[in-house]
């Protein structure tokens, strides 16, 4: 039996201020607060045996741990090793999770655990932004060295998260 080993790369943005801009992005979402019932579970997802992936989750919880809100409410945040597509679904619905953040390299995985997910009420971030084009919700890549948000309105329509639309005058819109 051979297992192959994805090497992920590093995000072009740091995953600290990511996780700043996610929870402005929050603040946009009209249900947030509502679907979260107070605390936002978030489910932080690294690929096993990918030392960058688990790195990156590893920055991503740092930096969580020192975001005292996401979208004006507490969150509770959870390392979660990729068990796969539909089981992720599965345990994001059993936990009610609000938010999914994948860390690096899931690459085209990503669109298969956007289509898993997309029955559920929550939204789905990815520091590699090129998983918004992939069908996670919003992602966050460097422009003329400033960091632009992107949101992929069209899934974030169908999982019923409705973004404020002054805010979405601001961003990137994947459609």
């Amino acid at each position: 039996m051979t297992s192959t080993v994805v090497r992920a790369e590093r995000p072009n943005i740091p995953e600290k201020i990511q996780v700043g801009l996610l929870a402005k992005v929050l603040a946009f979402d009209r249900g947030f607060v509502k679907r979260t019932e107070g605390t936002a579970q978030v489910a932080i997802v690294y690929r096993p045996h990918d030392t960058d992936s688990e790195y990156s989750a590893q920055q991503i919880k740092l930096a969580l741990d020192q975001t005292p809100t996401l979208g004006g409410v507490q969150h509770q945040d959870t390392l979660l090793a990729y068990p796969g597509a539909s089981e992720l679904a599965a345990l994001c619905e059993r936990n009610r999770t609000s938010v999914v953040l994948l860390s690096t390299g899931f690459g085209g995985e990503a669109g298969v655990i956007a289509d898993a997910l997309t029955s559920q009420s929550l939204v789905t971030a990815s520091t590699s932004p090129a998983d918004v084009t992939r069908g996670i919700m919003v992602g966050f890549e460097l422009v003329s060295g400033r960091p632009l948000i992107e949101i992929q309105l069209e899934r974030a329509r169908a999982q019923g998260i409705d973004f404020n639309a002054d805010f979405l005058r601001l961003v990137k819109v994947i459609q």
